[in-house]
């Protein structure tokens, strides 16, 4: 890539106006040595978002789509503008810390065989909260949520493996599975692999996306160098977010397992919710797991299929 490599930062706002407009504000006052834009697009927000976004940030691109159409599928459509060499996914609920556009390049420059890069994740003392990089779900994984083992010992690898509690996140590491909330794709890459599968409306699109990008030869990456302060889950009601949680599992599940072990991966997981849901109703836990279990019908069926065309021929 002749010269410095550009950079297109894409945020999916939905009824976020004022996490986003603090997101933005934090973003856009890096100085920047890549040629550089950002791309909001918004779900269609009741909340004068768009407007807002507009008004305090005329550089900024926004995107109005008409309809909610969820993370995955609205990153594809602002994609499938974009001619930058990378895209830059961070959410509404972030702030970036320091210098992350041109750490991300940075790395991405001197190590470009990785075509996909992740950042840290902070809580608002300053410590990891473990979401940005991820294990893939497993039928252990499953039986570790399912049995109470997990919430028994989160800090023991074997208890937890999606989690990687053993990895110190202060150095690069090779991973499984990258958050949507603060990451780096090579454009090309994202191209040839058909960006986010759009029968995700929420949830697990970007381990998804980490296990093709993987069978397409990447190498995931994490640079502890780029950071956020995350306000995990400020996007969505508690209930709601659970029951999309499971869903984007499930399909998570159903795509990429063998019936056999889906099936079973399934049946743990109703397993996991059933006790939640017990140890809710009788105070040990929080009650909204009850809501969750009358909710089985809905999220064991995954995501619906989605008449969508994937942003690869756009993108060309």
């Amino acid at each position: 890539m002749p010269g410095r490599a550009s950079v297109s930062a894409v945020i999916v706002s939905y009824n976020t106006r004022e996490r986003t407009l603090q997101c933005l504000a934090r973003l856009t006052e890096q100085s920047v040595a890549a040629p550089f834009e950002v791309v909001v697009v918004d779900n269609a927000s009741s909340d004068g978002s768009a407007d807002a976004i507009e008004q305090a940030f005329p550089g900024v691109r926004v995107l109005r789509l008409l309809e909610n159409v969820g993370f995955g599928r609205a990153v594809n459509r602002a994609a499938a503008t974009i001619s930058s060499d990378f895209l830059m996914l961070l959410n509404p609920d972030a702030e970036t810390v320091g210098p992350v556009v041109d750490n991300f390049v940075d790395v991405a420059t001197r190590q470009p065989g990785h075509g996909l890069y992740v950042g840290r994740s902070l809580r608002s003392d300053g410590s990891d909260d473990g979401y940005s990089i991820r294990g893939l779900p497993s039928l252990w994984s499953l039986f570790t949520a399912a049995t109470g083992i997990r919430s028994l010992a989160p800090s023991a690898r074997w208890a937890n493996p999606e989690s990687l509690p053993h990895l110190d996140r202060s150095q690069p590491h090779e991973v499984p599975a990258v958050s949507g909330c603060i990451l780096l794709i090579d454009r090309e890459l994202f191209a040839r692999i058909d960006g986010f599968d759009p029968r995700y409306f929420m949830y697990c699109e970007d381990i998804d996306l980490s296990v093709r990008a993987r069978v397409a030869g990447a190498r995931p990456l994490l640079v502890p160098t780029v950071k956020v302060l995350h306000d995990v889950g400020g996007s969505s009601s508690s209930v709601r977010q659970k029951v999309m949680v499971m869903r984007g599992k499930t399909t998570f599940l159903r795509h990429h397992w063998p019936r056999s072990a889906m099936a079973l991966g399934l049946a743990l997981m109703r397993v996991e919710v059933l006790t939640r849901a017990v140890a809710g109703g009788v105070g040990l836990g929080s009650a909204d797991w009850i809501s969750v279990w009358r909710s089985r019908t809905t999220w064991l069926g995954g995501w619906p299929p989605v008449d969508e065309q994937r942003v690869l021929s756009a993108m060309q």
